[in-house]
């Protein structure tokens, strides 16, 4: 059982004191009058509530989720990223959307824009035609199955040749 220090409840009854006095002291020029007392234990009241709720709020929060980025630090950290990111891409076709299509996609892209002078954007055809239609299509459309790790070494393979 978790035991509360004197030095908690001599720190509440000193905060409570000092903001009795500094309410009392912004009041008093203006006429008004507060009992200390009650000032005094609302002042006590909001300071004990505060520190109660601090107290029970130890260890409550959830874990982190894992994020799919490794430290600057470690050695290899763009090829532990992707190794993470195609590990990832494995599990559904919804995790390759996310996780690997767009990045490919832009890679091919960028082949495409710099080597043979086609944007994608403006004339697909040509960019099918010199990609290949299976990559163009696992690239440009939603899939249905995710890409085995033979197929993402093929795609990536046809980019390169870019």
């Amino acid at each position: 059982m978790n035991r509360i220090g004197w030095r908690p409840v001599v720190g509440s009854l000193v905060g409570a004191a000092v903001v009795t006095g500094i309410v009392d002291g912004i009041l008093a020029p203006y006429g008004r009058t507060v009992s200390p007392w009650a000032l005094f234990g609302a002042a006590l009241a909001v300071i004990v509530a505060w520190r109660a709720q601090r107290f029970f709020r130890v260890g409550t929060r959830p874990e982190p989720v894992q994020q799919l980025v490794a430290p600057r630090e470690q050695p290899f950290h763009r090829l532990r990223f992707v190794a993470q990111r195609v590990q990832w891409s494995q599990q559904s076709p919804a995790s390759f959307e996310q996780a690997l299509r767009p990045a490919l996609f832009e890679l091919a892209a960028d082949g495409l824009r710099r080597n043979h002078g086609i944007d994608v954007s403006r004339d697909p055809d040509r960019g099918a035609a010199l990609l290949g239609s299976g990559a163009w299509q696992t690239l440009s459309s939603r899939a249905s199955a995710a890409p085995t790790v033979q197929q993402l070494e093929d795609l990536v393979t046809r980019i390169e040749q870019l």
